[in-house]
């Protein structure tokens, strides 16, 4: 689920592959945006701050159209809607469904939320709260549509781990043990950051440090002391947000990751933070 649950679904998918490499499975993750001639399956995430979400449909359905199993994964459940509707607008996809999993950290949604679902979380619970005052109604926001192409990292579907293209590295030789490193990933590309962060630790012996900004706006108290806004690197018009980076001074070296060629706004974040821009790709086999 995008935004946050991307790099979670995307490393339990790949942890998932490393303990069954024989089975063939699919990964695929909505999105804010809008992929560029592929079909769509579209449902609603009526919670959220940016409901429109799509699910893009692979080109190549047969997968998708095999699959016995559906593993649903989000960061935290509230009520299940999101889960329900997507579920719901999967079901004439997948004529062989037998089984349906909710995965996510934390789950608050009622038991009755989820019938004939299998429900996986680190911490289960109820909440409530009774309002104390009025809240007045917030306009929805409004983004313009545009269309992106095809990073070949999830939206129309994966069967395989993230390859990054040995592109990548061109730009680490610097790096040394020990070097501090920060890692940004831009909104809801953060799994091949997080994939970079991984392979630069295990290269160069530097202590790597991964974070992503965000469209999330989250009110700066407790954990969350800093925030950063910046323009948005997909030109739709929706601002970004960092978090807990009081100063780029506190790491040698920043990376900010982008799976298109950088725009403006990324240039302008990238100044702002003394970074390096850095244009991942996925790794394609020769045919």
């Amino acid at each position: 689920m995008a935004e946050t649950a991307t790099a979670l679904a995307q490393g339990v998918f790949e942890a998932w592959l490393a303990a069954h490499p024989t089975t063939p499975a699919l990964y695929l993750h909505t999105s804010r945006l809008r992929v560029k001639g592929a079909d769509i399956c579209p449902f609603e995430e009526s919670h959220s701050h940016a409901a429109q979400q799509w699910l893009h449909l692979p080109a190549e359905c047969r997968l998708l159209n095999a699959a016995q199993s559906l593993v649903l994964i989000d960061d935290e459940l509230s009520t299940g809607n999101t889960f329900r509707a997507l579920a719901s607008a999967l079901r004439p996809q997948l004529p062989a469904l037998r089984t349906t999993h909710w995965l996510s950290l934390t789950d608050f949604s009622p038991p009755a939320a989820a019938r004939d679902v299998q429900r996986h979380s680190l911490l289960r619970g109820r909440w409530h709260y009774e309002a104390t005052a009025a809240v007045p109604p917030v306009a929805s926001m409004q983004e313009s549509p545009i269309t992106i192409a095809d990073s070949g990292f999830g939206r129309l579907g994966i069967r395989q781990a993230v390859r990054l293209d040995s592109a990548a590295w061109a730009e680490t030789d610097d790096i040394g043990a020990g070097a501090r490193v920060l890692v940004l990933g831009t909104g809801e590309f953060i799994h091949p950051p997080a994939v970079f962060a991984r392979e630069l630790a295990a290269r160069s012996g530097a202590d790597v440090y991964l974070q992503s900004s965000s469209r999330s706006p989250a009110l700066p108290w407790g954990a969350l002391p800093h925030k950063r806004s910046f323009a948005d690197p997909y030109d739709a018009g929706v601002p970004y947000y960092l978090y807990n980076l009081a100063t780029p001074d506190a790491y040698d070296h920043i990376f900010i990751c982008h799976e298109h060629p950088a725009n403006a706004a990324l240039r302008e974040t990238a100044a702002t933070l003394d970074a390096r821009l850095l244009h991942l790709r996925a790794k394609r086999d020769k045919t």
